[in-house]
């Protein structure tokens, strides 16, 4: 059997992705955090955090304790940067959360499920640390959509080169930049074969983008 392993974004990509996703990503991390606001979260994780930037957005609108994790360390300075400080930042893996069970009353992560070779075990560790009730909201891929044009506009040459080396090889292997993701029908059976009780809230996906709200029951 394969082993698990961490995807990341890798170290040199850190303050291009920052960029991008500062950028391209508000309108989307405003409305993940209105989505959010809705659950009344006490205390939340975020997996595959990145720089925080959701993070930030959800502590403008509810009075909870927030951690975030990613498996990119070099992300750190950028949560404690968008958050003032007031959100916790672990660097941790999405297939072993380094949490007790029954911890969180929400959990979200937006743009990592695609990148996942187990999703199943995602979920698993998900139920785990939600509590009884508890609600996970799954956004992906993250639409970070951006032509050659825009970025050079606002990228180094360096950061500009990075991406320009992604989008050529979403290109080469997938024949489109928009990043894969599953079908609403891919999921629910990975959600089947996943030792897990989710109630399905809603499972949907438009304009590319997969939106997952589970409730554990």
């Amino acid at each position: 059997m394969d082993e698990y392993y961490p995807e990341r974004i890798p170290d040199e990509g850190v303050d291009t992705y920052t960029k991008i996703a500062e950028y391209a990503g508000m309108e989307f991390y405003r409305n993940v955090a209105r989505d959010i606001a809705k659950l009344n979260p006490k205390i939340l994780l975020d997996i595959g955090t990145g720089p925080g930037i959701l993070l930030a957005e959800i502590l403008k609108l509810v009075n909870c304790f927030c951690i975030g994790i990613d498996c990119t360390e070099k992300f750190k300075n950028y949560v404690k940067y968008y958050t003032n400080g007031k959100a916790e930042f672990l660097v941790a893996d999405a297939y072993f959360l380094p949490f007790d069970n029954c911890v969180f009353d929400v959990v979200v992560s937006t743009g990592v499920l695609h990148d996942l070779k187990f999703p199943e075990r995602f979920f698993e560790e998900i139920y785990r640390v939600l509590k009884n009730g508890g609600y996970a909201l799954i956004k992906d891929p993250t639409p970070l959509r951006l032509s050659l044009e825009e970025a050079r506009r606002f990228l180094s040459d360096e950061e500009f080169e990075i991406f320009k080396a992604h989008k050529d090889f979403e290109l080469k292997v997938f024949g489109t930049d928009i990043p894969w993701t599953f079908s609403e029908e891919e999921v629910k059976l990975i959600l089947r074969n996943s030792n897990t009780n989710f109630e399905y809230l809603e499972i949907k996906k438009e304009k590319g983008v997969l939106t997952l709200l589970l409730k554990k029951i």
